[in-house]
């Protein structure tokens, strides 16, 4: 554990440098093919920093929030797009603090939290807590632990059983590994930052779950990088209506890679493409309802209460049966909870050293 702590901080630091160096590059080269020649050794570098940790959870962790999402953001940095490029000028904090962790600072509001000049340290940061911790976000926290507590019975569980249990807990670990950072960027920068999940448990079809409640920063990313671009140039061919489709469908794929290559981090084996298959359906599903609410009006519509538990429950079934199988067969659930039995000891053993 010592070990991996150690190897976390070098690549913190690994992490530091690079985006300092992306950060002056905004200021001697303009945008485009020739400020993106010179991000390339930085996007190489983040690829292939998961490949440092034997850690599964940290393999996950890097392999989502820097190898997929920063790379992506300093892309749209490339051409001058946000959240790196704004109409005010980041700091180099600012600039590092949003590149390397999934937030994404509003823009066309007022940033600054504002609070009494009277309120003592306490009271400030109570608020500031109240304001980014919200009951999602502790529900979350809460079935976390209640998962964590019954893979002590894993070994009687229905493996069908088992797999639900593994969604919850790897679901309940995004939100956490987005929502704790979000909370410490609002504490050290004082900034209003974009929702990154909007009750997801409520979403009433497909669409109104991947594009409007669930992992918000991935949507926004994607919607710059792939989206808006393939069907602004399919556009010319098929029109804007159909064009819709194809770039939709180009962006779960997308999607679907980057999970394959985050999953190839944390189990070192080549893909069995099952994950790429779940957001290959997801995206067809999608398409269809799009569509098919186009055609059909108000016909389509269901009673809110009835579309929620028909979308619920089918990511209830796609999600363990293809989005997170591969963990599974793989051992990497038993590798990660060896990691958080291994976490709870150094933790101890660190405050007795302290007391």
């Amino acid at each position: 554990m010592d070990e991996e702590l150690k190897l976390f901080f070098k690549v913190c630091g690994t992490v530091i440098i690079s985006l300092s160096y992306s950060y002056l590059v905004s200021s001697t080269i303009p945008k485009g093919i020739m400020r993106l020649l010179t991000l390339v050794p930085i996007i190489f570098t983040f690829l292939v920093i998961p490949m440092f940790f034997s850690s599964v959870t940290l393999q996950l962790f890097s392999g989502l929030i820097i190898a997929w999402l920063a790379n992506f953001k300093l892309l749209l940095f490339a051409f001058g797009k946000t959240p790196l490029s704004t109409n005010s000028s980041l700091t180099l904090l600012e600039f590092i603090l949003t590149t390397s962790l999934p937030i994404w600072i509003k823009q066309h509001k007022s940033h600054t939290i504002k609070r009494k000049e009277t309120s003592s340290f306490p009271i400030k940061t109570i608020y500031l807590i109240d304001s980014s911790v919200d009951y999602f976000t502790n529900i979350r926290g809460l079935i976390w632990l209640l998962l964590m507590y019954l893979y002590k019975y894993s070994e009687y569980m229905h493996p069908l059983v088992f797999r639900v249990v593994y969604s919850f807990h790897m679901n309940s670990c995004v939100v956490l590994m987005f929502r704790l950072p979000a909370l410490m960027v609002r504490l050290l920068l004082r900034k209003e930052l974009e929702p990154q999940f909007d009750n997801p448990h409520l979403s009433t079809s497909l669409q109104n779950f991947w594009g409007k409640r669930w992992n918000l920063m991935a949507s926004r990313i994607l919607r710059s990088t792939i989206y808006e671009p393939v069907r602004f140039h399919l556009s010319q061919l098929l029109g804007r209506r159909w064009a819709l489709h194809p770039a939709l469908l180009a962006t779960f794929l997308v999607s679907g890679l980057m999970h394959e290559i985050i999953y190839y981090y944390a189990i070192r084996r080549w893909p069995t493409w099952e994950v790429l298959l779940f957001f290959t359906i997801n995206g067809v599903l999608v398409s269809i309802e799009i569509e098919a609410k186009k055609v059909l009006g108000e016909k389509w519509s269901l009673q809110p209460g009835k579309s929620s538990m028909l979308t619920i429950g089918f990511l209830l079934v796609s999600t363990p049966w293809l989005c997170y199988s591969q963990l599974i067969k793989s051992g990497g659930v038993v590798k990660v909870l060896e990691e958080y039995v291994s976490l709870a000891k150094w933790a101890k053993h660190a405050l007795r050293f302290i007391w």
